[in-house]
């Protein structure tokens, strides 16, 4: 088995999220069980609503970003797609596209399947481009079917 995904993807989805969450949680929830006068700047009901809405904006925004990243493996039976606490093996002929979208620091691979999966359609990864070059060139005939 190859895995594709970069070593990122555990950092990201797993640990980053959980700390991030465990902290401000806590801090949110500490800022609204506080009385007045206990807080900076009066802790009014406007700190609380604010420091809230900023706790669930972000919350929003690791939801639709990182904790959405699956690690993909690729092996001689098909690709393996996990979140961390599931798999799923999907044929090399169920996959429709793979798109690349360099962001710099990362390269987001999208994995598109024909048909909807277990964890949707279109599956989000972190691309080690390392580990991703070297299974094409060993293995230039298993996507194919998607030149």
């Amino acid at each position: 088995m190859h895995r594709i995904s970069s070593n990122w993807t555990l950092i990201l989805k797993i640990f980053l999220p959980t700390a991030w969450i465990t902290f401000f949680g806590l801090l949110t929830l500490a800022i609204l069980l506080a009385g007045p006068g206990e807080l900076p700047m009066g802790g009014g009901s406007l700190l609380k609503v604010l420091f809230t809405l900023g706790f669930l904006i972000f919350l929003t925004f690791l939801y639709l970003t990182v904790m959405r990243l699956k690690r993909i493996d690729f092996a001689d039976d098909g690709i393996y797609i996990s979140n961390y606490f599931k798999s799923y093996r999907y044929q090399y002929i169920d996959v429709a596209k793979i798109e690349e979208t360099n962001l710099g620091i990362f390269t987001l691979g999208t994995l598109t399947l024909h048909q909807k999966g277990s964890f949707g359609q279109k599956i989000y990864f972190l691309i080690s481009q390392v580990h991703y070059q070297d299974f094409l060139n060993k293995h230039p005939d298993r996507f194919k079917h998607l030149l």
